[in-house]
């Protein structure tokens, strides 16, 4: 019995005794700076991943394998987060009982995921309900409704779940679900506190006038007057763009070069802001047009907030938090 399976730079295979090292050589010759190391079976299995493979009866069996460094710690019960949040804590971690190990060590696995989620302040009947619910889900999961007298497996792909998404507030979000399920969509919860916010990755700050996907605003100097634009490229190479669009002939000069030329005014382009990142290009324009609505003396054509119209503006900003 021969396999090979790699993830990422995790590889198990079988090889004979008398090939491993070989093999290993092999592996280590491509590139001097890629160097694998070998770790042996024994009696006990072999861990991978978060998997140990054991050998009984000449057959591959599976266990939940959990490295020494675990600290048994998962989202408390005692949180703010919804209880779908929490009730999706125990089935991910049952699922992973259920499908990544054999029948034979379900009841101490199940009775260690117990364990575990008692200390992290999940009440034992709570625990019970949802593992029960869980297991009788997965016995009978091919459920089927009936669509235009049709009878329809609601486990297939056929049919995609709308989630509609709702920042989480206690005894508040709850009561979009009754609204939501009018339409036939599901609710999404996200918390308002995250990590992100917490840890930073300590990655390099990148200076204004190298970032892309943006959305722009430039001050005239010597009046009231703004420009807003937005650029898939860097915030430099538009500037530049910017600068020089004045050489060219004066039915084909921009608005921002027009008011340079007719007023003699000038742009104040080294404290450009950056109003808006936005990697996805139409939201991108939306924010865009946003941004030139509310400018009180604006560079930008009309025709770049056409499709934008006024009795949209107050709602948005409102819920945007931009006024």
């Amino acid at each position: 019995m021969l396999f090979y399976y790699r993830y990422v730079d995790d590889i198990i295979m079988t090889l004979p005794k008398d090939k491993i090292d070989s093999t290993l050589n092999c592996f280590n010759s491509y590139h001097e700076r890629i160097k694998f190391t070998v770790e042996h079976s024994n009696k006990n299995g072999i861990n991978f991943l978060d998997v140990k493979l054991l050998i009984e009866n000449g057959r591959l069996i599976f266990d939940i394998y959990k490295k020494p460094t675990d600290s048994g710690r998962y989202l408390n019960f005692y949180s703010n987060h919804p209880v779908t949040h929490k009730r999706g804590v125990i089935i991910n971690q049952l699922d992973r009982v259920l499908f990544l190990s054999h029948p034979k060590f379900h009841e101490v696995n199940i009775s260690n995921l117990i364990n575990t989620l008692l200390n992290n302040g999940y009440p034992l009947q709570f625990l019970f309900a949802t593992i029960k619910n869980r297991i009788k889900s997965i016995t009978y999961k091919k459920s089927f409704k009936f669509i235009n007298d049709q009878r329809v497996n609601m486990n297939s792909s056929n049919i995609s779940k709308k989630y509609f998404t709702v920042p989480f507030f206690k005894k508040i979000s709850e009561k979009f679900i009754p609204i939501i399920n009018k339409f036939n969509f599901n609710i999404a919860y996200r918390p308002i506190n995250r990590l992100s916010s917490i840890i930073k990755t300590g990655k390099d700050i990148i200076k204004k006038e190298d970032q892309s996907n943006v959305v722009y605003k430039i001050n005239c100097q010597d009046c009231e007057s703004t420009y807003i634009g937005q650029t898939k490229r860097k915030l430099r190479t538009r500037i530049k763009e910017h600068k020089n669009d004045y050489k060219k002939p004066m039915n084909n000069l921009s608005v921002v070069s027009r008011h340079i030329l007719e007023f003699n005014h000038a742009m104040d382009w080294d404290n450009t802001n950056i109003v808006d990142s936005e990697q996805s290009y139409y939201k991108r324009m939306i924010s865009e047009m946003i941004h030139i609505k509310k400018q009180k003396n604006s560079l930008n054509k009309q025709s770049d907030t056409e499709r934008l119209p006024d009795v949209y503006i107050p709602i948005i900003c409102q819920c945007l938090s931009l006024t």
